[in-house]
């Protein structure tokens, strides 16, 4: 069986809390799946102490990187600086912040092995966000399931890619509006795991 090597791309912004704490749960997951990894930290001009604690732990482990964005960009040109770097097999995304846990990269890797599809998406069965969030979500996710079918319910925010399609949508540059809409535009079948 081939040994996979995984990318995960965390965009952060100001999250100084969760920086050790998603790495070291990515740790214990990589460790139990025996796959190669990198995680690539891109610091999106955080005003907190985000940039020092990734440093200190690129530091002691080699297969961990990062980009320090040179000011706020947001989240999607982040995350797209990343891939931009990504040198896995596969290449996943998490948010900084442990909204989603980063232990369904295990599942994730299960899928990789049994489907081998080109594209696995993480969808939460149910989200508990506030009335605002919740609004802006519904709209954009109605839209979403309008233009693709199958596109999960609550959406998602955590997707695994292959290299070939990473390298398709890096082609592409920052002309990407929406990119779990881009993701799903290439007509590539994909695996829906859902937390």
């Amino acid at each position: 069986m081939k040994r996979y090597k995984i990318s995960v791309i965390i965009p952060v912004f100001n999250n100084e809390d969760t920086i050790n704490l998603i790495y070291n749960r990515l740790k214990k997951v990589f460790k139990k799946i025996r796959y190669n990894y990198q995680i690539i930290f891109i610091d999106d001009f955080s005003e907190d102490n985000s940039y020092k604690k990734i440093k200190q732990i690129c530091a002691f482990d080699k297969n961990v990187t990062f980009l320090k964005l040179t000011k706020n960009f947001g989240q999607r040109f982040a995350t797209m600086a990343g891939l931009k770097y990504a040198s896995g097999d596969y290449v996943m995304n998490l948010d900084a912040d442990l909204q989603d846990p980063p232990e369904i990269l295990e599942k994730i890797s299960k899928a990789i092995v049994s489907k081998k599809t080109e594209i696995i998406i993480a969808a939460r069965k149910s989200v508990d966000e506030n009335i605002f969030r919740k609004m802006t979500s519904y709209i954009q996710h109605k839209i979403l399931n309008f233009l693709i079918n199958e596109y999960p319910k609550e959406g998602y925010s955590v997707w695994c890619i292959s290299k070939k399609l990473a390298k398709k949508i890096n082609q592409k540059g920052n002309n990407i509006s929406l990119l779990p809409l881009e993701i799903l535009n290439y007509g590539y079948k994909y695996k829906t795991i859902y937390y």
